[in-house]
């Protein structure tokens, strides 16, 4: 689809319904088997907000009661609209997928997964959105994003999306303890290898 000018506000609300409704549908398609039934349902239902970035940080004080933080691209809260800056068009399809996967989490996802969520969240809509982030480009979570993506490589992607998702955290902990149960010493052993040798 043709991206038109800023000015041309129809086109550009249209061209932004018509991307949430494919993250929506995106979103359903790949996670349809961890994602309640109730909650897949009522998806295209739950709003979006696209913002400027000036009534974004406005809207994040009054539902938080907090400063935005900078460079702040999207947030969601319970019972609360995804809402998405569209200050760089180019990052707007990745927040949306972002946004709206909060929508989809189970309501205990961030207590199971703590520091792991937003980099779980930012994972899952890197792997919807079907492409990595290219050299320069603004996304969201870096950091938090390798790390889960390296956990879901360990543990399995299931056993991650059952937690995110169903807010099962049953497999995910016996993938952990299946780990440790494997290789009790493998972090001893790289250590003493780090030692000086003995004289």
């Amino acid at each position: 689809m043709k991206l038109q000018k800023p000015s041309e506000t129809p086109a550009l609300r249209t061209y932004f319904a018509d991307m949430d409704k494919a993250a929506v549908g995106a979103i359903g398609e790949r996670f349809k088997e961890f994602i309640p039934a109730d909650r897949l349902k009522n998806l295209p239902d739950m709003p979006s907000k696209f913002e400027s970035s000036q009534d974004l940080r406005k809207t994040y004080r009054a539902e938080t009661g907090h400063k935005a933080p900078d460079g702040l691209t999207g947030f969601t809260r319970p019972d609360s609209p995804a809402h998405i800056s569209v200050k760089h068009l180019a990052g707007v399809p990745e927040t949306v997928l972002h946004e709206r996967l909060h929508q989809m989490a189970s309501p205990d996802a961030k207590r199971l997964l703590g520091k792991h969520y937003e980099g779980v969240t930012q994972d899952l809509a890197i792997e919807v959105l079907g492409r990595e982030p290219q050299e320069g480009e603004l996304t969201g979570y870096p950091v938090e994003r390798e790390r889960a993506h390296s956990m879901r490589k360990l543990v399995g992607s299931d056993a991650v999306c059952r937690a995110y998702f169903q807010g099962d955290a049953k497999p995910l902990k016996a993938a952990l303890d299946r780990m440790a149960s494997e290789r009790p010493l493998a972090g001893m052993q790289d250590k003493i290898k780090e030692l000086p040798p003995l004289e």
